[in-house]
C-alpha cells in the first residue's frame, strides 16, 4: 500500500482500528474502504504487523502557500520516498501567509524556503 499523507495514514489507522474491533463481523465492509480489505487480503489478515508498520512512518511536516493537488501530492511524495526513505508520509499544511516556497520540519529541523519575509521586507521597504 502506497502511504502518501498523514490524512490518509490517519484515515488508514481508523480502518485498522475498527476491523480489529470487528474481526468478526460482516458489517466492516460498510465503514471500510475496498482499497484496506484488499491490501489486508494481501497481508493474510496480519492486521497487528500492519498497524506496527503504520505506527513507525515517519512524518515530514510541508507548509505551502497552496492547497496541492493530487498530482503536487504524488509528485511531493514520490520525491521524498527517493530523497529521504520509503517509510515517510507528508503531513502537509496549507498557510497563504508564506507567500510562495515551503516550510519543511524533518527529524526536529526547520527549514524555511519561502519568500515571505523577503516579499514583507520588500513591501515595509516600499511603505516606508
Amino acid at each position: 500500500m502506497d502511504y502518501l499523507t498523514k490524512d490518509q495514514v490517519d484515515l488508514l489507522r481508523q480502518e485498522i482500528d475498527i476491523l480489529m474491533s470487528s474481526k468478526y463481523q460482516s458489517k466492516k465492509k460498510q465503514v471500510v474502504r475496498e482499497s484496506t480489505i484488499l491490501e489486508l487480503e494481501k497481508r493474510k489478515g496480519d492486521l497487528e504487523n500492519w498497524k506496527l508498520e503504520i505506527e513507525n512512518l515517519r512524518e515530514l511536516h510541508l507548509t505551502l502557500a497552496y492547497e496541492p493537488t493530487r498530482i503536487n501530492i504524488n509528485t511531493y511524495s514520490a520525491w521524498v520516498k527517493k530523497n529521504v526513505g520509503e517509510n515517510v508520509v507528508l503531513d502537509i499544511n496549507v498557510d497563504p501567509a508564506i507567500i510562495a516556497g515551503a516550510q519543511i520540519v524533518w527529524n526536529g529541523k526547520y527549514k524555511n524556503y519561502s519568500k515571505s519575509d523577503t516579499v514583507y521586507a520588500d513591501i515595509q521597504r516600499l511603505l516606508s
